[in-house]
């Protein structure tokens, strides 16, 4: 156990409650390990200064639990990386796999007969820390210690790296048919998006990033196929909130202003807020992909401005041929979705 505040490292123990160890020294009864449990915690300082922050659960047995939990509400998304429960839904959860029999733990799909049989123990530990430092979420982590080990190996220039966009300029690199297309709409949509946070900006970046990893998918898949390719991929560095956010930014940069289906949508992790800027990010890559279409160096020569009114796009005269109607229709749904008039301006 480590405590971690502002990217610093506080005290850490070590415990001998791995569930093969709590195991051995409960001889196999329940009870026992709890009260194991609870002597080697009540031994450790400053626990209950944890109340209100997060537990990040590192091993394979809090990544079966995590399983458990996703299977019991349906939960669509099976990413492990930043899957969260919330605190007294783990409890539950604990409780109610700390007393399961060997037979009822077979028949759990989502975990394999080796960790079936040590969930108990693993449930029981969990339990006990929740209620020894009142955090109110666990946060599942689909890395382990080998990933820790060669993470500290690397210089500290690699390891400061936000791994959600490396994984993102990667992606833009390897599939997209003009990977600069990408940064240049970076700073061409920005004058959209003045008052975005630094968290808001680096998911608009990642969805710049990830705009054209789809245009070798048939034009009836792009939208559905692109969204599932980003909401499931490998990457770190975001919660499931932000993989969604970003998947729907791309699905309307597809789509247009078409709703995502209701069998892709995650209950609970967007709000109307957020979908309306997964919406906006989505329409100004839209528009950006008809006046450009994905050539380096063509997004430059143009320029979007807002007015309290009005979405302005500015055309410079010789290149007004490409203000045409799929441009113009593109342009006001944007705007439209700005509460904005759209109009261009050819000078």
């Amino acid at each position: 156990m480590v405590s971690v505040k502002g990217g610093r490292m506080g005290d850490a123990f070590t415990l001998p409650f791995g569930p093969l160890r709590l195991m051995d020294l409960a001889k196999g009864n329940a009870n026992k390990a709890r009260d194991l449990v609870d002597a080697g915690l009540h031994a450790l300082p400053g626990l209950r200064a944890l109340e209100k922050r997060a537990l990040y659960a590192v091993g394979g047995i809090w990544r079966s639990v995590a399983r458990v939990d996703m299977d019991e509400h349906n939960y669509p998304l099976h990413v492990l990386q930043h899957y969260t429960i919330p605190r007294s839904r783990a409890l539950r959860l604990c409780e109610v796999l700390s007393v399961q029999s060997r037979k009822s733990l077979d028949r759990l799909k989502s975990v394999s007969r080796r960790r079936a049989e040590l969930l108990p123990y693993g449930a029981i530990v969990l339990e006990r820390v929740l209620l020894a430092t009142r955090v109110d979420a666990v946060v599942v982590s689909a890395y382990g210690l080998r990933e820790g080990l060669l993470h500290a190996q690397l210089a500290a220039e690699e390891r400061d790296k936000d791994p959600l966009l490396e994984y993102a300029f990667c992606a833009n690199e390897r599939v997209s048919r003009a990977p600069q297309h990408a940064h240049e709409m970076i700073a061409w949509t920005a004058p959209l998006f003045a008052d975005e946070s630094a968290e808001l900006r680096r998911i608009r970046l990642a969805s710049c990033l990830f705009s054209d990893i789809g245009w070798r998918l048939h034009p009836d898949d792009r939208a559905i196929g692109t969204y599932n390719q980003v909401v499931h991929a490998p990457f770190a560095g975001a919660d499931h909130r932000a993989r969604a956010l970003i998947a729907s930014s791309v699905f309307h940069r597809y789509s247009g202003d078409e709703e995502v289906p209701k069998s892709l949508v995650i209950e609970d992790l967007l709000d109307k807020e957020d979908e309306a800027l997964a919406l906006r990010i989505g329409l100004a890559e839209r528009l950006a992909f008809a006046l450009s279409a994905s050539a380096v160096g063509e997004l430059g020569h143009t320029r979007l401005r807002l007015t309290p009114s009005k979405l302005l796009l500015e055309v410079p005269r010789r290149r007004e041929m490409i203000a045409g109607e799929p441009v113009q229709k593109r342009l006001g749904a944007l705007a439209a979705c700005l509460g904005r008039k759209g109009e261009i301006l050819i000078g």
